[in-house]
């Protein structure tokens, strides 16, 4: 089986466009992104499962092994650039050190949104999917799980800390919406693809 890993990883930040780029990547054809969204394998740990911000079950991460990891991307063609988007990673508390003892050349690709509009989306999400009940004030208190996912600073900064800035790429939720063509050339650029290629961008993700 191949050793073959990823060339870039898009790690979040949540509820800020990560499905728009992993399908416009998707469309690119010379792309290879993981089949499994979210495969969360840097994130996971068998002894504690953890976050910066609150820890996650064990069914929250579909692939625990790096022989399974592998063999994703074992499945692309030779001259494809593999990839895959994980938005855990960001607020992980163990992916950075992870991403970095494997893959250290890695390309790290983040997504940021308006901190208060990222909230209220992540805190409408958990209503919607009836992952808690909490009201609005508990929900978006100071401390909660929906605010402090906007502290993209100390999230940020573990990255920063380990990868060379020219291998990390910050994207903004709002130039996205605005200009798709100009931040999906920047991120086909940044990957070393066709920065040309044009995907669809009439239809809506998430």
């Amino acid at each position: 089986m191949s050793e073959k890993m990823p060339e870039f990883i898009i790690i979040g930040a949540a509820k800020s466009g990560t499905t728009a780029l992993y399908e416009y990547l998707v469309e690119h054809p010379d792309v290879f992104m993981s089949p499994i969204k979210e495969t969360n394998f840097f994130a996971w740990d068998d002894n504690d499962v953890k976050s910066i911000f609150g820890h996650k079950p064990k069914n929250y991460f579909p692939v625990k092994s790096i022989s399974k990891y592998q063999e994703i991307f074992a499945k692309a063609e030779a001259d494809k650039v593999c990839g895959e988007a994980s938005p855990l990673y960001l607020e992980s508390a163990t992916a950075t050190k992870k991403i970095h003892g494997m893959i250290p050349d890695v390309k790290i690709i983040v997504i940021l949104r308006n901190p208060a509009d990222r909230a209220f989306s992540d805190y409408c999400m958990q209503i919607r999917h009836s992952y808690t009940e909490k009201t609005v004030e508990v929900g978006l208190a100071p401390d909660s799980h929906s605010v402090q996912g906007g502290n993209y600073y100390t999230m940020l900064k573990q990255y920063y800390d380990i990868f060379p800035s020219e291998n990390i790429l910050v994207l903004k939720f709002e130039d996205l919406k605005n200009n798709p063509e100009k931040q999906a050339q920047k991120l086909f650029n940044f990957i070393g693809v066709d920065g040309k290629f044009l995907p669809d961008f009439n239809k809506r993700h998430n």
